[in-house]
């Protein structure tokens, strides 16, 4: 058998293929087919001669690449992006069960290979011949696995590097739940991103001390959150940038908050000690001047807006833990306090500033980063300004950041805001100007009230405030750095260079552990443009609050856009989503089965623990295993599919079991009804569990029409791996469910 080592573009390892008779040279470009998916690769060696008839991996090259199709760089077609966006909008016109994943465009073979997940075979026959009408080529359909589709889309491991299985790990060898045994963990802290056991288990025993992991009994001084690791994992700190008091909220602020709200959920009725805050930047020269256009003071300016922020927060049901505004007067305390230990420290220096300014992004600018003489961030015109200034040194901490964000791949996700911020410090950072003396409206330098802390500074610092920095610092707040190191920054796009460079820099001089996470989501967009108010086309959430809800809001902002890319707000698409996914499929659901419940048992919970559909149980099992990975992921676009393809599988189940035409009188009519009354009901349970963290009022009415206690008011965790179980006994035979029943979402004609 001849073989050759091809390196594969798609992921960061090389495989052994099977060459057949084909002549290959080192650097020639190839196809190759392993477990049914197409990549592209490099041969990087001589072909050899083996033993044998096949390779275990099964892999093969099929063709070498001609030259138009390689180039300096492989190419992507245009036709796979086209194609894409057309397919996935026939799957679902044609409601098919099934998950785009991939498209690849073949020229020699005039083919366009669409590759999908499913649960169920799928008839795609009407879909193949849309596609071939529509692209005049061969289509062939491949299905794969869980873990192949894994591996194509990629994402963020518990370790916070990039998922094995599309980078080290060539073959999927199975694993056994006996892999973690060793570890002192349930199975559910080893399930990956796919939701099945971590790849690495299979060769990584995680340095833990087997003697140690032994002490079920947890010993004095030995326990077993010790052996897990850090003790962080019971703390968990999420914040929101904080916006600009200059103008009302829009849709844009909307969105980071729902993101930090639903993720604070989630870990809360998990048991985590969570610190949820948002809050308003007050202070800068943007302020000043929107405050002296409308004749007021910068504070009655901020006092108006910050209101109006908090009643948005409220009509969404934000369940922040503070919202700070940087003119609270312990931030002041925390600004000063951290200015004057950086100036002895010598980090902060007096020097002169001459360059250029951003008004509208209180950002400075040198001259390299002009886009035709205006702020490459929003397009507007910048002024020169020449001035004394207090500085921060950058310089001094740039190899130590860089360093820091190469060996933590977790640190910015995505990962291509993280590669932006590589490139920013790569070209050099000098040292950041942070005070002005052209404008009042900021908190004064300590011991020279002529300059004002620049806003971005001041800004970042309240990170700290909100946390109890100054009580830290007398060593009175044991929980502050429990807390800071599980920080998860929610960003917007446009300020990751702010929290990447700038504040990892800051706590570097402070010496305070950096953050966890910082999250940079993209733009909500209107008609392909940037919301604004110069452009006046901004989302008012408040008027889709009052006629959708709050809850259809966080669904379609969490829902519509992966996150860390932009999306653009469509009202047309808004309804057709409320439609189909809120009042179709979940309304549907609860109505329909409470109504039969009523009808057929006087709203009593029928049967037993064991009158349960085991394959409906399982299905919510597994998304119940990988829940807590795609929350640290932020996910939110899986995990509304997955809840929603369940609400889908619960409708079917009811649907191909016709309660409606079996006999009570009939005593195995009888069970198999309560049977699926039971498992229709608990099903819905598990449904208001998964959609708490987004849609927390749905879920509420979902609990008062079971007659059960609503997520927010437990006392104790309830954790994705319990969820079955507490089902099992609050549904008790007997159990009475309420007298009335709310539609859910009425549906919008």
């Amino acid at each position: 058998m001849r073989i050759v080592d091809v390196e594969i573009r798609e992921m960061d390892y090389s495989l052994e293929c099977d060459v057949k008779a084909l002549q290959l040279l080192q650097d020639d470009r190839v196809l190759v087919e392993k477990d049914k998916i197409i990549y592209t690769g490099m041969v990087l060696g001589e072909v050899k001669v083996v033993q044998g008839s096949t390779l275990p991996n099964k892999a093969k090259v099929i063709r070498k690449l001609f030259a138009f199709e390689t180039g300096e760089k492989f190419v992507r077609y245009p036709i796979e992006t086209e194609s894409f966006g057309f397919c996935k909008k026939n799957i679902e016109s044609l409601k098919l069960s099934m998950k785009l994943l991939l498209i690849k465009f073949l020229p020699v073979e005039n083919k366009l290979v669409f590759y999908y997940s499913a649960e169920e075979r799928v008839d795609f026959r009407e879909l193949v011949k849309i596609l071939a009408s529509k692209f005049h080529l061969r289509i062939e359909m491949r299905q794969i696995n869980i873990r192949d589709e894994c591996r194509i889309l990629g994402g963020i491991g518990i370790c916070g590097r990039v998922c094995c299985c599309g980078t080290v790990v060539s073959e999927m060898n199975a694993i056994t739940s006996a892999t973690t045994k060793i570890q002192c963990q349930s199975t559910s802290k080893y399930v990956g991103y796919c939701g099945r056991l971590l790849c690495c288990l299979s060769f990584d025993s995680l340095g833990v001390d087997e003697d140690i992991c032994e002490n079920e009994n947890n010993t004095p001084g030995v326990s077993r959150k010790d052996c897990a690791g850090s003790y962080s994992e019971d703390y968990f700190y999420v914040t929101t940038p904080i916006y600009y008091a200059n103008d009302k909220p829009h849709i844009g602020h909307a969105y980071s908050t729902v993101i930090a709200d639903s993720a604070a959920r989630f870990k809360r009725l998990s048991g985590y000690k969570v610190f949820f805050m948002t809050g308003t930047d007050e202070h800068g020269l943007k302020i000043e001047k929107e405050a002296e256009a409308r004749g007021i003071s910068p504070k009655e300016l901020a006092d108006s807006v910050h209101k109006k922020f908090k009643e948005l927060f409220g009509s969404l049901n934000i369940s922040y833990d503070r919202f700070i505004r940087t003119t609270d007067a312990d931030h002041i305390k925390t600004v000063k306090t951290v200015f004057k230990k950086l100036f002895k420290k010598g980090d902060i220096y007096l020097s002169e500033y001459e360059g250029w300014y951003c008004t509208p992004c209180e950002t400075f600018l040198t001259e390299r980063l002009l886009d035709a003489g205006n702020c490459p961030q929003c397009g507007r015109p910048v002024s020169k300004v020449k001035e004394k200034s207090y500085f921060l040194k950058l310089d001094k901490y740039e190899k130590r950041l860089l360093e820091y964000i190469e060996n933590n791949p977790g640190f910015i996700k995505p990962d291509f805001r993280r590669n932006e911020v590589i490139s920013f410090i790569r070209e050099g950072l000098k040292d950041l100007s942070i005070s002005r003396t052209s404008f009042k409206c900021g908190i004064s330098v300590p011991g020279n009230d002529k300059h004002v802390i620049y806003v971005w500074f001041d800004a970042l610092l309240n990170y700290l405030t909100g946390l109890g920095y100054e009580d830290f610092l007398n060593g009175k707040n044991p929980d502050f750095d429990k807390f800071f190191r599980t920080a998860n920054h929610i960003v917007g796009k446009d300020i990751v260079k702010f929290h990447g460079v700038y504040w990892p820099i800051m706590l570097f001089a402070l010496d305070i552990n950096l953050p966890k996470t910082i999250l940079a989501h993209g733009w909500w967009l209107t008609g392909g443009k940037k919301m604004s108010k110069s452009l006046g086309n901004a989302i008012d959430p408040d008027s889709l609050i009052d006629k959708f809800g709050a809850d259809a809001v966080r669904f379609y902002l969490l829902n519509e856009i992966t996150l860390g890319l932009d999306g653009d707000f469509n009202m047309d698409n808004f309804i057709l989503r409320y439609n189909s996914g809120l009042a179709n499929d979940l309304g549907n659901l609860v109505s329909r089965v409470i109504a039969m419940l009523k009808k057929y048992t006087g709203g009593k919970v029928p049967g037993s623990d064991a009158d349960i559909d085991d394959g409906i149980v399982k299905k919510v099992s597994d998304i119940l295993t990988g829940l807590n990975d795609r929350y640290d992921n932020y996910d939110f676009v899986k995990i509304i599919n997955d809840t929603f393809k369940f609400i889908n599988t619960v409708n079917k189940y009811v649907n191909d079991g016709t309660p409606w035409k079996l006999n009570v009188a009939v005593e195995e009519d009888k069970k198999k009804l309560f049977r699926i009354l039971r498992t229709s009901l608990i099903s819905i349970y598990c449904i208001s569990y998964l959609i708490y963290p987004f849609m927390p009022v749905t879920s509420k009415k979902i609990n008062a029409i079971l007659n059960t206690e609503p997520f927010d008011l437990f006392k104790s965790p309830l954790t994705p791996d319990d969820l079955v179980k507490n089902c099992r006994q609050r549904f008790k035979e007997g159990h009475k469910i309420s007298d009335s029943a709310d539609i859910l979402f009425p549906r919008i004609k």
